[in-house]
């Protein structure tokens, strides 16, 4: 396998869109100095952001990833996996940026328009877990941390607050698919008190151990 560069970006782009990832060139704020290569090639930050986004999107291994590139980029191992880990920090950052919250005026005109059931009434919020499988890790004893029960497979957690759209506004750190819902949340309850003051948010169940962690948030969990 052979990978220019161009065909890299074109296979992200395919993934993500133009002008998200455009977005994300722009925006991601990785220092060059702080980056490892023995040859560094033209738009070498952008090169190591979207060689990050395409070994996360695609599972391919760092062995691979190295062999492919080594036509117009030279790494080690050690340089390779220092970069990723650099970009994937710089990339946490610029998401964290752009989910911003909306004001509470916002959230409740689009709330109000949904069927909102009785004592739900005031809830402009939704929070959930979502598992994604990790790619290039086909499989593990599913008594391991690392089991997610919601794929049937090696995996990885992440808490979600969204809009009634279905719009994402806040994202947890990822977390191993067997830390339970409401730990998580108790984990980010001082952030989610500070995004979110005094507004009402709903989750099932799993989330109900958190809600006497959140000062500001009111969490509702009487669903299934």
């Amino acid at each position: 396998m052979v990978l220019e560069l161009k065909t890299i970006k074109e296979g992200v782009k395919s993934r993500i869109g133009g002008p998200r990832l455009k977005a994300i060139l722009a925006g991601v704020q990785l220092a060059p100095e702080k980056l490892w290569c023995t040859a560094r090639p033209r738009n070498f930050v952008h090169g190591i952001v979207l060689i990050t986004l395409y070994k996360d999107m695609t599972g391919v291994s760092y062995r691979d990833l190295i062999k492919a590139v080594a036509g117009w980029a030279h790494f080690s191992n050690d340089a390779m996996t220092h970069n990723v880990k650099k970009c994937r920090v710089a990339l946490r950052t610029w998401a964290k940026g752009v989910l911003a919250p909306q004001t509470h005026a916002r959230l409740e005109r689009m709330a109000s328009k949904s069927n909102r059931p009785k004592g739900l009434d005031k809830v402009v919020l939704w929070i959930d877990s979502t598992d994604f499988r990790v790619k290039g890790k086909r499989s593990a004893h599913r008594d391991k941390s690392m089991w997610s029960h919601k794929l049937r497979c090696p995996g990885r957690r992440w808490v979600t607050v969204t809009n009634v759209k279905g719009q994402a506004l806040w994202v947890s750190s990822p977390f191993l698919p067997t830390v339970y819902d409401g730990d998580i949340t108790i984990s980010a309850a001082a952030e989610l008190d500070r995004l979110f003051p005094n507004h009402h948010m709903v989750g099932d169940n799993h989330f109900r151990k958190a809600a006497p962690f959140l000062k500001s948030v009111v969490l509702h969990t009487n669903i299934a």
